[in-house]
């Protein structure tokens, strides 16, 4: 249950008694639904949706002359689009590019880039996403609801408790338990402020003009009006609307001063204006039974890119419009994959019969196992071998890594990971002539400033117990190969006297850190515990070193031979080498919809990651 102690800051503190105080007795009060602040903090930490300022003086009269203008000019800048475009005839309902006119009430809806996204890994739910600007301010910020992620979610009345500044419950049957039929389907708005965040925001949006609504709400475009969660509750309460009248959408999206300006220049998003009542037509069909969350609203998307496509389309060759489309498909079909997996996760409630449970009996052996296991310092580790991965939708560089630990603090873990070389290296001659090239491997997210260090490690069963390194682990190994920290002066000493090769040696720049909490749990044990990562047997790293040395600097050409590196080392770590290559064989859970495997579909998450912050693919950075 989400409580309201954590959402009543959300709004004014009389609010709750004034809302009542105008269903009952008419009292007008503009933007009730709006939060008690209007501060913000960049987009990854945002916090509420913008203020009207409670000082201003315009009224619901003064509004209702400003919307019929507005009436006006979005219809006949629509007459205007129609006309110019041969293929459309005059219509009542329109979907038109309205270039860099970016206001409340405009859709930003995502493009398919020629080139990789970052939010395909980052945020795959903006990818062909279609977002309602409810606020727009050149030198503030934009604000705004991805309207076509509808969940499976139904929420009851009673999930929400909402209560005034005394801890009360605001509506009779919450406070005297009792139960109703009214249900709300949720739609996901955005990543800021979500159901399951500190601070949740809940809003709705209706097309109820009456008088009584208007008081609790606030007109976004024509026909389209936008109230809280608790706004609706209450007018539905009064008989003005019924939960099927209302979109209830948690959560929601923020750019910065210019930034949508600038994603907009880029070829991002489009900006589209569209009318109330196909805006609505779009919503409803994402709420019917048979629709499932995990088509994440392609439908909307699809017609929006359609519309724009045919008035683009008179102005361009069937060679160009051929091309574009070739291009969509391309890379359409990952972000496709990607959307579907993320809304299968986060979209899809699963539904429990009574008594049952989730935890699978392997799951709990797993974990039993792993707190009985000890994490040395030195240990490497390889990523999970689950049927799913844990890194297909966050972190995909941790996906059938091989990662070395290096040491434990009592408020974190840390270390590094091998199996990724990138595209810069270190060369020198040694006084034979020979030149040695090393490729300089990511080694984590902290650590890669211009003044943190590089690290070298070596492994080799020839030298050890012979003074090249320092043996990382406080254990004493008689025998096997055992890793070791160098310094660079102690790799061409090496290499000089021929006691090592250059493919005992990895160079790596950056670590990783798993923070622990205050009781000391966390940490890379408790990664273990939650099956993200399982040890590796000494007895194995000499294979495994192997096949992570044959690796190159990152190059187009070298790519996909880094890669298999990459797989045949997390598959050394177990001990076993797969018989097959086949990549057809499946061995999970298909994609929905698709013949994509998931446990491919993480390889593929893990290449793309590579192309983009490997080889410089990436273009920009949320």
């Amino acid at each position: 249950m989400v409580t309201s102690d954590k959402m009543t800051s959300y709004y004014d503190p009389s609010m709750f008694l004034l809302l009542l105080l105008l269903l009952l007795y008419g009292i007008d009060r503009s933007n009730a639904f709006l939060p008690s602040s209007s501060s913000h903090s960049p987009r990854s930490e945002m916090t509420t949706i913008h203020q009207t300022d409670n000082n201003n003086n315009n009224n619901n009269n003064n509004n209702s002359k400003d919307n019929a203008q507005e009436e006006d000019w979005r219809a006949f800048r629509a007459k205007l689009v129609q006309t110019e475009s041969s293929s459309s005839s005059a219509s009542s309902s329109w979907t038109y590019d309205a270039g860099m006119l970016i206001e409340k009430g405009s859709l930003v809806v995502s493009k398919v880039e020629d080139s990789l996204g970052c939010h395909d890994l980052r945020q795959p739910y903006f990818a062909k996403c279609v977002v309602l600007l409810l606020e727009h301010d050149e030198s503030d910020f934009t604000q705004g609801i991805i309207l076509n992620r509808p969940s499976n979610l139904n929420l009851k009345d009673q999930d929400i408790v909402y209560q005034d500044d005394d801890g009360n419950p605001v509506f009779a049957e919450d406070e005297e338990e009792r139960n109703n039929n009214n249900s709300w389907r949720m739609f996901y708005g955005g990543d800021i402020s979500g159901l399951y965040d500190e601070s949740p925001l809940i809003v709705c949006l209706h097309n109820d003009a009456s008088e009584m609504a208007q008081s609790v709400s606030d007109e976004i475009m024509p026909g389209v009006y936008l109230t809280s969660h608790l706004g609706a509750r209450a007018l539905v309460e009064e008989g003005t609307l019924t939960p099927e009248d209302c979109f209830i959408f948690y959560g929601f999206c923020e750019w910065d001063p210019g930034q949508l300006e600038l994603e907009v220049k880029r070829g991002s998003w489009s900006i589209v204006s569209v009318d109330s009542t196909t805006m609505w037509n779009d919503l409803s069909s994402q709420r019917k039974p048979d629709n499932d969350p995990r088509r994440v609203g392609l439908d909307m998307w699809n017609r929006i890119i359609k519309a724009l496509d045919s008035q683009q389309q008179d102005n361009e060759t069937d060679e160009i419009v051929e091309c574009r489309e070739e291009q969509r498909q391309q890379v359409s079909e990952f972000q496709d994959l990607m959307l579907k997996e993320w809304a299968t996760k986060l979209l899809m409630v699963p539904q429990m019969e009574k008594d049952e449970t989730f935890v699978e009996d392997a799951d709990i052996y797993q974990a039993i196992r792993a707190a009985g296991q000890t994490i040395e310092t030195g240990a490497l580790l390889r990523g999970s071998s689950q049927e799913e991965s844990p890194f297909l939708l966050q972190d995909q560089f941790l996906h059938k890594s091989t990662i070395l630990m290096l040491q434990e603090l009592d408020d974190v873990s840390i270390g590094v990971a091998l199996h990724l070389p990138s595209s810069d290296a270190i060369d020198f001659d040694l006084s034979d002539g020979t030149c040695v090239k090393f490729p300089v491997r990511y080694g984590g997210l902290d650590g890669r400033g211009d003044e943190d260090p590089f690290l070298w490690f070596f492994c080799g069963e020839e030298t050890v117990g012979q003074a090249l390194g320092t043996n990382i682990s406080d254990s004493d190994y008689d025998e096997g190969c055992v890793v070791q920290t160098c310094s660079y002066k102690q790799v061409i000493e090496s290499l000089e006297a021929g006691v090592a090769s250059p493919h005992d040696f990895l160079l790596v720049k950056g670590f990783c850190l798993w923070q622990k909490g205050e009781d000391g749990s966390g940490g890379i044990k408790g990664e273990v515990i939650d099956g993200k990562f399982e040890p590796i047997s000494s007895d194995y790293n000499a294979k495994l070193w192997s096949s992570l040395a044959r690796q190159e600097v990152n190059t187009e050409e070298s790519l996909p031979k880094n890669f298999q590196g990459i797989l045949d080392a997390w598959e050394e770590g177990s001990g076993q080498k797969s018989e097959t290559d086949d990549i057809s064989i499946s061995k999970g859970r298909l994609v929905f919809e698709s013949s994509k495997d998931v446990t491919k579909l993480s390889d593929d998450a893990l290449l793309v990651w590579m192309k983009l912050f490997l080889l410089g693919y990436a273009e920009y950075h949320r």
